[in-house]
């Protein structure tokens, strides 16, 4: 009675960090007049709030294959400095837009996490954008310690817009861009003949979907054209079907401004811009994008299996 769990390994190193103030060292030890200590000197371990696993359940494993195998796209986060939660918004294989949480109690509110799974877009999130290592336990917890937490944050890349000052041409245009000072189109085109267009690389990542905009078999920019979108700002690209998801999800909501995923400059003319905007609502309230431009070959209809 009244002992930590043994078969959590994570509770033991959340116990082990624990530190005792140094006023508090002498307390350990016998004093006469001290028959015992104070129960508010007991550093209690942080308490896991479900159980531990050990390893990966069968049933996540069938969803990993539908997380990294599956089309998802990443249309927004959101986190507040300081806390451990952010909130991020996907849609996918059936058009649907769902909200995933990754916090102490990682969640979404798609239909199979609300049966009780750990569903495929959870999985998107730790392992797609937040590049949790997959021999790492954490992404397949169903609740997570504080300092789980911080380790995902803090070990995981920045968002795109984040990443990409990085580069300094990128951060001058976004610099440019945000001040007044960005040259109009036509200045552009008289001042500069070369294509400023960045060429997709190796490691070069789409902003919305995470998954490769390279392709072997392009060695000039303008074969990616028709399959990639530019930002006019910094340059930067993503593919053109996550960037009409993108398109389609800003469009359904109020006051939504149309920007750059990585510069955050406004994308007020795109070479591509689908004719409608914002989706429909499913029975279950849900926005849904199946049938809008760039979504044809996407069906409503759920796959039972995820």
């Amino acid at each position: 009675m009244g002992k930590r769990k043994a078969n959590d390994p994570e509770a033991e190193s959340s116990f082990k960090k624990a530190k005792l103030e140094p006023n508090r060292l002498s307390s350990l030890s016998p004093q006469k007049g001290n028959a015992k200590r104070k129960a508010s000197d007991v550093v209690e371990p942080e308490k896991r709030l479900a159980r531990y696993r050990s390893k990966c359940p069968n049933a996540i494993s069938d969803r990993l294959d539908r997380a990294l195998g599956q089309r998802l796209f990443l249309l927004n986060r959101q986190r507040e400095e300081g806390e451990l939660k952010e909130v991020f918004t996907i849609t996918g294989s059936t058009g649907n837009v769902y909200t995933v949480t990754i916090n102490k109690t990682p969640r979404c509110d798609c239909p199979d996490c609300g049966k009780g799974n750990h569903c495929k877009h959870i999985i998107f999130v730790f392992l797609r954008v937040l590049q949790v290592n997959r021999s790492s336990n954490h992404w397949f917890q169903k609740a997570l310690l504080s300092y789980e937490l911080e380790d995902i944050f803090a070990s995981a890349p920045p968002p795109p817009q984040l990443r990409s000052v990085a580069a300094s041409e990128t951060a001058i245009g976004a610099w440019k861009g945000a001040t007044g000072q960005a040259e109009s189109s036509s200045s552009k085109a008289t001042a500069n003949a070369d294509d400023k267009r960045r060429l997709p690389t190796l490691e070069d990542d789409c902003g919305i979907c995470y998954t490769t905009l390279h392709s072997a078999n392009m060695i000039d920019v303008k074969e990616y054209e028709g399959t990639l979108e530019w930002c006019k700002t910094c340059y930067n690209a993503v593919h053109r079907e996550c960037w009409d998801a993108n398109l389609l999800y800003k469009g359904g909501l109020a006051d939504s401004k149309l920007e750059c995923v990585y510069c955050r400059s406004p994308w007020s003319d795109p070479s591509h811009m689908p004719a409608h905007a914002g989706g429909s609502r499913t029975s279950e309230g849900y926005m849904n994008l199946a049938g809008m431009p760039g979504f044809e070959s996407v069906s409503p209809v759920r796959d039972t299996s995820t």
